[in-house]
């Protein structure tokens, strides 16, 4: 396939495929859905983290502030910064030769607009999160927290690089715009 992994942006999930548009040819690919194991290490991420926080706690204690706040905001650094090299790097570690073009119906762009209005929901839900980890972080001294804290410093940013929305906004509107209602999926290519 002759398409630059860095022109691809990621339209969000539809039926069994996720959808991606190319903004070099103007064209949408699917690619199949691969298995979410989130849903296995989920549970096994939350138990070995409640452990590493209460282990934490009992090591440290209560950590004086000025080194509290030097290693809060280091950390914060090494998260996004760390973050947007591994979104990168997952991104030029896609392969492409799993992608069909599709052409997608007026109803097909309304559910992915629809549903990228939901990322946006999500994005604010990192980020109320973040600002409550980091007050509750500094009050009690919680470790729990710290990791609350890493972890939606982690979603918010792989979710604004990965996403887009500036750039998935404007394109939805053009699409709305520009699409006509005969157009189908072809069969052939899914």
């Amino acid at each position: 396939m002759d398409t630059s992994v860095k022109k691809l942006i990621s339209m969000g999930p539809l039926e069994d495929y996720f959808i991606y548009y190319d903004l070099k040819n103007q064209v949408f690919y699917g690619v199949k859905q691969g298995i979410n194991y989130s849903a296995i290490a989920a549970p096994i991420a939350i138990y070995s983290l409640q452990r590493l926080s209460k282990l934490l706690n009992q090591t440290f204690g209560d950590v004086s502030s000025p080194f509290n706040l030097i290693f809060f905001i280091l950390m914060s650094l090494f998260l996004i910064f760390g973050t947007i090299l591994l979104a990168k790097s997952t991104r030029r570690k896609m392969k492409t030769d799993r992608f069909r073009k599709i052409r997608l119906t007026k109803a097909n762009i309304k559910t992915l607009r629809r549903k990228s209005r939901w990322t946006v929901l999500v994005e604010i839900f990192c980020f109320l999160m973040i600002l409550f980890s980091i007050y509750r972080y500094f009050i009690y001294s919680d470790f729990q927290f710290l990791i609350m804290y890493m972890l939606g410093i982690f979603s918010l940013v792989y979710m604004v690089y990965e996403f887009q929305m500036k750039t998935r906004k404007r394109l939805f509107k053009e699409l709305m715009e520009t699409l006509q209602d005969d157009s189908r999926w072809k069969e052939g290519e899914m």
